[in-house]
């Protein structure tokens, strides 16, 4: 009965349009959304990438504008990774392409994901949505990159799930949030594909491997949702977007990507996008 009442809410959004990001809370007049201090003028700094939207500059202070660590030139290709990666190496049976991250997951940026997904800070919530901008930007020049289209676009956009009891603590999906925000500014179609299968305890406090046995078949489809995705010429692989709120291992990026493979009705072209890459 709970999962049918979850795949009834995500089917209900997809056939309806949109989630809209101009109903997201603004932050607070004359004060960071951040830190609370009073604001003064700030500008785009040369450190931020190009496509950042020059609003972005008023909606926060210049302190808290000066500590993003841009992840403007990822060194990992696969993972967008800002160092060596370890992970990607090992990897063989990667079920999704590439994964570009907005920001580096440093202290300052894991306390800033802490007053939205814990603290019910929604005053943050835009400026975190527009910090993927750039990072949606590479990502899709990447994809485009690939083919021979000369105007690449998604199909659609979706987003990794949280299990009922999450969503309850939390009333709301941080990573259906950001992806909603993606898919008004750009006039993308959002589809929720899959539900959680299971509850887990914090991906943050494990180890990598523990990361990879919990979210080994955590993700289940939902088979109606995939029907929305018709319509795509049979000459092309359907063009999807996973976005998530952290890549750490990209175990949680695989896993859904393995139930999407392996339960799309044609070939998959999957990347995934998240806010921070640890």
């Amino acid at each position: 009965m709970l999962r049918s009442h979850w795949m009834s809410r995500w089917l209900h959004r997809a056939a309806d349009g949109l989630h809209s990001a101009a109903g997201m809370l603004a932050p607070v007049r004359g004060r960071c959304p951040f830190c609370g201090k009073d604001m003064r003028p700030a500008k785009l700094s040369p450190q931020c990438p190009n496509g950042l939207p020059k609003a972005f500059a008023q909606m926060l202070c210049g302190s808290c504008m000066s500590v993003i660590p841009w992840l403007n030139v990822p060194k990992c290709l696969v993972c967008g990774r800002g160092i060596v990666c370890g992970d990607c190496p090992r990897r063989t049976n990667a079920c999704f392409i590439a994964n570009r991250s907005a920001v580096q997951y440093s202290s300052e940026m894991r306390e800033w994901l802490a007053q939205y997904k814990y603290r019910g800070n929604e005053g943050v919530e835009q400026p975190l949505a527009q910090m993927m901008i750039p990072a949606y930007v590479a990502i899709t020049k990447l994809a485009a990159s690939r083919t021979a289209a000369p105007n690449y676009n998604w199909d659609a956009i979706t987003f990794v799930p949280v299990s009922p009891e999450r969503a309850e603590e939390r009333g709301f999906n941080q990573a259906e949030r950001l992806a909603a925000f993606l898919s008004e500014y750009y006039r993308i179609p959002l589809i929720g594909f899959l539900v959680r299968d299971r509850h887990t305890e914090k991906q943050s406090f494990k180890s990598r491997l523990e990361r990879i046995r919990d979210t080994r078949r955590l993700f289940q489809p939902i088979p109606e949702a995939f029907a929305l995705a018709g319509g795509i010429p049979p000459t092309r692989p359907f063009r999807l977007l996973l976005v998530d709120d952290i890549y750490t291992t990209g175990s949680t990026v695989q896993a859904c990507a393995e139930t999407l493979t392996a339960n799309f009705p044609m070939p998959l072209d999957l990347y995934s996008l998240t806010w921070a890459r640890s």
